[in-house]
């Protein structure tokens, strides 16, 4: 968790991170990667997150995160 002086500043620092993510495991689908950093031990849903995601990006939640692009 981590407080930003700004909603662009978080917004930012979020965009930046999810893409060094992708860019350490590129063959991970989005619901591995929901798994990992949405973890059920927190009380999230990944399942749910990355079907939430496939469906506003239209693919799955089986696509690998690494195409984006």
């Amino acid at each position: 968790f981590a407080i930003f002086k700004d909603w662009a500043t978080g917004m930012l620092y979020l965009v930046n991170m999810i893409k060094g993510m992708i860019h350490k495991r590129p063959n991970e689908t989005i619901l591995q990667f929901m798994t990992r950093y949405a973890p059920t031990s927190d009380g999230n849903d990944p399942v749910k997150y990355s079907q939430f995601i496939a469906v506003h990006i239209g693919v799955d939640n089986s696509f690998i995160m690494g195409k984006l692009g």
